[in-house]
């Protein structure tokens, strides 16, 4: 194949912190049926973390070592495949909510926040937010806030 020609796959596995994985190839090319993926190629503009089984179009080529990699990858349709996508975030209405950093990990992205007012958020937000609280607690045997966001 070459740059050009556009193809559809779906994501193999995908390892954000590396930057690369691989798509299954949904019509083999050449024998060909999987493919490299790395960050530098998907076209969102950030570091946008790959679901397995997402759905995305790409171009091929072949690499110095012989590896068949994809390039110009998009959603299909050629859009670009934003953060929200990737991560299959859905939207609970327009409403802003405030609240207390209680604890934040610049290294890994990550932090927790105390709702101002839990009970005023979403019902589904404030049953996703027990619940993780809830496994989070039976791994460290410890304490978690009530109303914890992650």
């Amino acid at each position: 194949g070459n740059r050009e020609d556009r193809h559809s796959g779906t994501i193999k596995f995908y390892d954000t912190k590396k930057g690369f994985g691989y798509v299954t190839l949904d019509t083999p090319i050449e024998g060909v049926a999987e493919a490299k993926v790395i960050r530098e190629e998907v076209l969102g503009g950030e570091a946008v973390p790959l679901a397995q089984g997402l759905a995305i179009e790409f171009g091929l080529y072949t690499n110095k070592k012989g590896t068949v990699c994809t390039c110009d990858v998009t959603l299909p349709g050629g859009e670009t495949i934003s953060r929200d996508v990737a991560e299959g975030r859905q939207y609970l209405g327009n409403k802003r909510f405030t609240g207390t950093l209680q604890w934040y990990s610049a290294k890994n992205s990550i932090g927790f926040i105390i709702p101002d007012h839990f009970t005023a958020m979403p019902k589904v937000a404030q049953q996703k937010s027990t619940e993780a609280a809830q496994r989070a607690a039976d791994k460290s045997q410890q304490e978690v806030f009530e109303g914890l966001m992650f």
